[in-house]
């Protein structure tokens, strides 16, 4: 198992982006753009068992959660300007990851079939199927 956090900021200074052209009829203007500090973090729990058949098979079950603690909330309503409509934002933080697989070696050859399952906020879902083969020499 595995236990964790993940964490990264950005941040940006404000600046001046500076016009050097003109158009046909006027010129645009300097703009200044705003200082800005982006962070994201999120802590997390990996469980993965596993039992050795024989020297060469070893099946697996694997599950996992993962929570969002930098999310925030910008209000209660967001406006979809394609559909021209409004969307309710969702506030679901949680990410949920399960699935299984299968590790194999026979000699110099090893393979691992690997398979996981996403549930993750806002409604996404993802399947990752993984195949490794690997020769010892």
């Amino acid at each position: 198992g595995k236990v964790g956090v993940n964490y990264i900021t950005r941040a940006q200074k404000a600046f001046t982006q500076t016009r050097n052209f003109t158009l046909l009829y006027g010129s645009v203007d300097d703009s200044k753009v705003r200082s800005n500090t982006t962070d994201a973090s999120q802590v997390f729990g990996d469980l993965r068992l596993g039992y050795m058949i024989n020297e060469n098979i070893e099946p697996f079950i694997k599950g996992g959660y993962a929570y969002d603690m930098s999310y925030k909330k910008y209000g209660a309503v967001e406006y979809d300007a394609q559909r021209t409509k409004i969307l309710k934002l969702k506030t679901d933080r949680s990410n949920y990851t399960y699935g299984g697989g299968l590790n194999l070696g026979f000699g110099q050859f090893q393979a691992a079939l690997d398979y996981e399952r996403l549930e993750g906020a806002r409604g996404l879902k993802s399947n990752t199927y993984l195949l490794l083969v690997r020769y010892n020499f």
